[in-house]
Formats: structure tokens, C-alpha cells, sequence
């Protein structure tokens, strides 16, 4: 109803509009031969209220339910109209005779069930009106930002049935302090004196009703409250101008009543039966969506896999034939083998990292074994020749983890520092003895990482925006699977600057292989991380 969670109407604006003046129509044809007697139907009272009790109380839920869920808060007061109308409803087939009794469980007096029925006919239209009548500023927007729908509902709804069992067993029991306003079964009293005061609650309600929803272009839902209000206007007409009861217009005002209590029932439903229809619409695209993704994850890693195993072994071999040809030269050939070295090192990391990338999620070799910080810092920079770092860590000190994932570690920090940040660039290393761990830090003079970016930089394809640095957004993903994947971590200090990665002290790990001497080989499975990162 003009909020969130609405679903606007496939058919024509006017549809709505249509019935209701259809409904206009089909009283004033009712009305030219209202008195034409009909007959006795014993079963028809029963079954009218059976009804338009079932279908008030099932409107009221579904108002009321969509509220809860998210809805607008005019169907709140709609749902609240219906609620009044469901335990009127039930009121007066407990006092009409020949309903559930033949005399009526609740006591009788002459006017207890007119009484009822004008309330019905005043308290049900006032609350559809309010539902749909212009509301003062900023009321909509506070009952919509209320965080207690559901007690709101409760006690919206509690009100409701509280008043009208209120007015139902007031007038049971207490109808004889109320003004008589029918003597042996003759409307005249209710007609020519509380008669105009009725229809002026039932037309000003529809002016209302019809004035908010004009104003606000609303279309839907509301419209067929509308046709509610309406149709329950034409209802009163009838019983007020019709007095003879079983009579065509007796038996059309009850028609009328039918239709008050069905039309929002049957909108609500249409739209729930087109919003499953839009989400079973929405839900295969997503399913096509998602085959399309599998299928597009499934040959990116297969390409990344293949690429990468197609790298190796070539590069293996050129790497191998530069460092025999490095130590029979000598001059500008060493230097210039030197730096050819230099990047086919850096390629045969590239390749371990779309390794790494393919790997997620599954078994990835690692060759454990004691490495010396210091030296491994200084291998990292032998890969940058020109770029302007340092190393220190101090002697001694050793991490038990795979040489060649630390080299792809150190490498990928350094060059995410190279990209996004300023030299000089300092890599350290300090021993915690105590957590048997060893910090390898990495730092640079750059203004440092936006903390919104800093908290998903070690996801998969993270970059930060406008940073004139193209890249895979795949390097501290590598740098996060590769230190957990050794007992290790990874992490950044957003204060300091620094990246930071934890390894395990090479004296803190003990195992036969290597008591023994022994390189400790193991297959470590890496968990899959977040598909972003920079």
C-alpha cells in the first residue's frame, strides 16, 4: 500500500475504479425494486456470516502479516478494520436468532442486533477511511521506522477485537440502556433518525479514502479498499432504504456486505500469487546466473592451472641454463645474466601464485623445512635491484616453512608496496619466543591503506579505487593462503603501516623426520577465501 514490499497491479489503473462504480450502478438497480419480496432462506444468515467472518479474519491476517514483514502502515489501520469487523461480525451471530441457536447464545433484546449492525457499518468505514485518508506530516515515517512491528501489530490488533467485544456485549446485555431503534422488526427509528448520521460516517469515510489516494497516485492494493469502502457505503444505502426484510434489496445489502469483505482478501492474494510468480521468474535467472558463474570459476581455473603448469617446466629449465651460463661470465654478461635471472625468478613466482589460486580449496604441497630469515629477506631483494629497500632481522633466527611459498610471500608484499605505496620499503624480522612465532614486517613510507579497504584486503580481487595500479587483486589473497597453509598468518596494522606475517619459530617444531635431519614434506589444504582482494 505506497511502500515497500508492494506489488503493483498488471491490469489497467481504472480496474478498481471500475468495480466501484459498478457497484454504484448495481445499487441503483437494486434500489428501483429493493421491496420485491425474495423469500425465506433458513441456511442464508448462517452461511452470510460464516463468510464474511472467515474472509474479514483471514484479510485482517494478511494485512496484518505484511506490516510485520515490511508493509506500509496503512495496512495496519486496514487490518484493524477488519479485525473490528471480524468480532462485530461474530457478535451478532451469536445474538441474531436462528444463527447458531435458534434464540441466539447471547441474550436478545429488540435492539441489540441493530445496534451491532450500526456499529459495524460506523466503526468498519471510519477505520477503512483513516486507512486511506491523508495522514499528517512525517506520521507515515515514524510508524514505518518503528523497529516494533510485531508489538505494534499485537496491540493494534488487541484494541480492535477489545472494542468490539466491548460493543458486542454492551449491546447483549446492556441494550436496554440504549435508545430503542427498532420496534417489531420496523427499521423506521434506525432509518429517519441515526440513518443520516450513518451514511455521513460512511460518505465521509469514502471522501476521505478516495481523496488520499488520489493525492498520493497510489494504485494496487489501495484502490481495492476503495472498492471496499464503497461497496460497504452501498451496503448501508440498501438496509437504510430497503427496511423489508428477505426483500431484493435485503438480500443484495447482505451481497454488498460479501463483496467488503472478499475484494481485499482476493487483491491480496492476486498480489502474493504475482509476487511468487515474479520471484519464481527471479529465482530462475539467478539459477542461470549461477550455472554461468560455475561454469566461468570452472574454466578460469582450469586456464590459471594449465598456464601456470605450461610455465614451469620452461622456465624451470631457462632459470637452470642462466645460472650455468652466469658463473662462466664474467663483466657486463654476469650482470646482464644477473638481472635475467632475476626475472625468471619473478615469473616462476607468478606461476606459483596462479598455482596458489587454482589450488584453493584443495591439497597444495609444501616442502617444511628450517629457513633462514635473514638470507631469505635478502633473496627477496635480490629480486628488486632497483628498487630502493632494505632488510634486517636478526642472526640466528629461522622459521620453519617452505622456501620457495616464503620467497612468493615476501615477493608479493614487496610489490604490493612497489605499486601502492612510496620508498624506501624496509623489510625486519623479530623473534617471539614466548608465542614460539617469528614476525617477518614489511613497510614502507607511503600515507598507508584507507581502513574500509584495509578490512578486506586479504580477500580475493580487492583493490583499492583510483589508486592509478593496475593488478590481479589476487597478491595478499597468495600472501594469506600461503601463511596460514604453514601454521602461520597474515595481517595488517592500519596505524603502523605495516604487513605483517606470523610463521612458527624453526626450534618450536619437532618431528622425527626432522630429528632425523630430514626435509618434512606435507600436503597442506587450503581454505577457500573471499572472492575479493588487492
Amino acid at each position: 500500500m505506497g511502500s515497500r514490499g508492494d506489488v503493483r497491479e498488471r491490469t489497467g489503473t481504472w480496474t478498481p475504479w471500475t468495480v466501484a462504480g459498478l457497484l454504484v450502478l448495481a445499487t441503483a438497480g437494486l434500489l428501483l425494486r429493493a421491496g420485491l419480496y425474495v423469500g425465506v432462506s433458513p441456511a442464508f444468515l448462517p452461511a452470510f456470516f460464516t463468510l464474511v467472518f472467515a474472509c474479514d479474519m483471514m484479510t485482517a491476517a494478511a494485512l496484518g502479516a505484511q506490516f510485520r514483514n515490511g508493509g506500509s502502515p496503512r495496512q495496519l489501520v486496514v487490518a484493524a478494520a477488519y479485525a473490528w469487523s471480524t468480532t462485530i461480525v461474530a457478535m451478532q451471530a451469536l445474538v441474531f436468532p436462528g444463527v447458531v441457536t435458534a434464540t441466539g447464545p447471547l441474550t436478545n433484546l429488540p435492539s441489540s442486533a441493530p445496534w451491532l449492525w450500526t456499529a459495524w457499518h460506523v466503526g468498519f468505514p471510519l477505520l477503512l477511511g483513516l486507512g486511506l485518508a491523508p495522514w499528517p506530516r512525517g506520521l507515515h515515517a515514524r510508524l514505518e521506522a518503528t523497529r516494533h512491528r510485531g508489538r505494534l501489530l499485537l496491540a493494534t490488533f488487541a484494541v480492535a477485537v477489545g472494542a468490539g467485544l466491548g460493543v458486542g456485549l454492551f449491546a447483549a446485555y446492556g441494550a436496554a440502556h440504549l435508545p430503542t431503534i427498532m420496534v417489531d422488526g420496523d427499521y423506521t427509528t434506525l432509518t429517519r433518525v441515526w440513518g443520516p448520521w450513518i451514511v455521513l460516517v460512511n460518505v465521509g469515510s469514502l471522501v476521505l479514502g478516495i481523496a488520499g489516494t488520489v493525492r498520493r497516485r497510489v494504485r494496487g492494493l489501495e484502490t481495492w479498499v476503495v472498492a471496499a469502502l464503497v461497496s460497504t457505503n452501498c451496503d448501508a444505502l440498501l438496509v437504510l432504504l430497503a427496511r423489508d426484510r428477505f426483500t431484493l434489496g435485503w438480500y443484495g445489502a447482505r451481497a454488498m456486505a460479501v463483496f467488503a469483505s472478499v475484494v481485499v482478501l482476493a487483491a491480496v492474494l492476486r498480489e502474493s500469487a504475482l509476487l511468487h510468480r515474479r520471484l519464481q521468474g527471479v529465482a530462475q535467472t539467478l539459477r542461470a546466473q549461477n550455472d554461468e558463474l560455475r561454469e566461468a570459476q570452472a574454466l578460469r581455473e582450469h586456464l590459471i592451472a594449465v598456464v601456470s603448469h605450461e610455465m614451469r617446466t620452461p622456465l624451470a629449465g631457462v632459470h637452470g641454463y642462466l645460472e650455468i651460463v652466469e658463473e662462466e661470465s664474467d663483466g657486463l654478461a654476469r650482470d646482464m645474466l644477473r638481472r635475467s635471472l632475476v626475472l625468471t625468478r619473478r615469473l616462476q613466482l607468478l606461476s606459483e601464485d596462479l598455482l596458489t589460486v587454482a589450488s584453493r580449496g584443495r591439497a597444495l604441497s609444501l616442502q617444511a623445512e628450517p629457513v633462514d630469515v635473514e638470507s631469505a629477506l635478502a633473496e627477496c631483494l635480490r629480486g628488486f635491484p632497483d628498487l630502493a629497500a632494505t632488510s634486517s632481522a636478526s642472526p640466528g633466527l629461522r622459521v620453519q616453512a617452505d622456501p620457495l611459498r616464503l620467497q612468493q610471500i615476501l615477493a608479493n608484499l614487496v610489490r604490493n608496496a612497489q605499486k601502492y605505496g612510496a620508498q624506501p620499503i624496509t623489510l625486519s624480522a623479530e623473534s617471539d619466543a614466548a608465542a614460539g612465532v617469528a614476525h617477518l614486517k614489511v613497510t614502507d613510507a607511503g600515507e598507508g591503506i584507507d581502513p574500509e579497504l584495509a578490512e578486506r584486503l586479504f580477500t580475493r580481487y580487492a583493490r583499492g579505487e583510483g589508486l592509478g595500479q593496475h593488478g590481479s587483486g589476487l597478491g595478499l589473497a597468495v600472501v594469506k593462503d600461503l601463511s596460514e597453509a604453514m601454521s602461520g598468518g597474515a595481517s595488517y596494522d592500519v596505524a603502523a603501516n605495516v604487513f605483517r606475517v606470523t610463521l612458527p619459530l624453526a626450534s618450536t617444531v619437532v618431528s622425527d623426520e626432522q630429528s632425523g635431519g630430514v626435509t618434512a614434506s606435507r600436503t597442506t589444504p587450503l581454505e577457500p577465501a573471499e572472492d575479493a582482494l588487492p
